[in-house]
């Protein structure tokens, strides 16, 4: 069967075709409605119960204990079905030992999960998990054969907006476009955290006639990422104002430490001055970096693997990066760095860890213009 995207799948009533399946690509949570909407269509609900085996797959697993698995028939059920959870954990050798046999026992279907690709910490200040495998070429190609491949790429905005507006409708007060594009906007493009806060939304919302700007400004507050990010615009067009009111949410409202603040802040000019490299470079998503960009970039950089599969965090650091000079970009992380020794006390600065980052935005946006 050729490859689908996860809305062709969906259109086919989630028929694997064969007795295997791959589920891979950015969006986890359509990976798992997937997954699910497999185990319908194939087991009956009295079996699900005895019918359903779930493997997770650990660094330096083997392709043998999959086989092995796929092979070994239910003495229950009619139809049985195998998930493979973390598929992409196997070496690149055992994933080519896997794709030369695709066996699996009668009445078997098996379900080979890629896992979320933002499984590594972004914003918690853990600097990022181990790095992840990727999925074969020659495993992907031998389950397209033997059954399908499902790519369950990240959403656009308007697809986002258009899955919210549709949940809303069918949970309760319905929610217009406007109002649903806040909520991406604030919430942005992950489908599961999406549905989460519609769910919260058609609750706080019951009994009234459509879920409005004010259900979301009380139930679903800017996060940590949000006033980073509003940090960073209000510095792109010069506002101290708005400068300040993000920081002051973090430092107040969220109830950030001042140095865990000012980690947020100085990740993102980062990031920023990274991206800035990349698309000055000529790179566009999903491409490798140029050459001349990799030589700009730290020896260390996963801003790549960072960027993966999220257009919508692209198209955002972007923006970013371009209303900010390179001469602005330069200052901005080098008085960030100034900051984060002046608060750890290895240079001059101000005593107060609030008042100088207070003092931090209010230079970035003057120096801009």
């Amino acid at each position: 069967m050729p490859k689908l995207s996860a809305a062709e799948f969906h259109a086919k009533g989630y028929d694997p075709q064969g007795q295997w399946c791959l589920l891979h690509g950015p969006e986890y949570e359509l990976k798992l409605r997937a997954r699910d909407a497999i185990i319908q269509h194939v087991v009956s609900p009295e079996d699900r119960e005895y019918a359903v085996q779930t493997i997770a797959i650990g660094k330096g697993g083997k392709a043998g204990s999959i086989r092995g698995a796929a092979q070994t028939a239910s003495t229950f059920t009619p139809a049985r079905v195998l998930v493979v959870d973390w598929v992409e954990n196997l070496s690149n050798a055992e994933q080519r030992e896997l794709a030369r046999d695709l066996r699996a026992a009668a009445g078997t279907t098996v379900i080979l999960i890629e896992g979320p690709r933002g499984a590594r910490a972004e914003y918690e200040g853990a600097g990022g998990g181990d790095k992840k495998g990727r999925l074969s070429a020659d495993l992907i190609k031998a389950v397209a054969e033997a059954g399908s491949v499902v790519e369950c790429r990240a959403l656009t905005r308007d697809e986002a907006v258009a899955r919210v507006m549709e949940q809303a409708r069918s949970l309760g007060p319905p929610m217009k476009p406007a109002v649903a594009a806040l909520l991406v906007e604030r919430v942005g493009l992950d489908l599961g955290r999406l549905a989460r806060e519609v769910e919260k939304l058609s609750l706080v919302a019951s009994g009234e006639a459509a879920i409005t700007r004010q259900h979301i400004e009380q139930a679903s507050p800017r996060t940590p990422e949000d006033n980073v990010f509003a940090v960073g615009d209000a510095v792109g067009v010069g506002d101290v104002d708005q400068a300040l009111a993000a920081l002051r949410d973090l430092l107040y409202y969220q109830g950030l430490e001042p140095t865990t603040a000012l980690a947020f802040i100085g990740r993102q000019f980062r990031l920023l001055w990274q991206v800035r490299i990349l698309l000055d470079a000529g790179w566009h998503p999903g491409a490798e970096a140029p050459e001349r960009a990799a030589t700009l970039l730290p020896e260390d950089s996963e801003i790549l693997g960072y960027l993966d599969g999220r257009r919508w965090l692209i198209n955002r650091l972007a923006a970013q990066s371009r209303r900010l000079s390179w001469p602005q970009l330069a200052h901005a992380v080098r008085r960030v760095l100034e900051a984060e020794l002046a608060l750890k006390g290895i240079a001059e600065g101000v005593s107060d860890p609030r008042l100088a980052l207070e003092l931090l935005v209010v230079d970035l946006c003057r120096w801009g213009k």
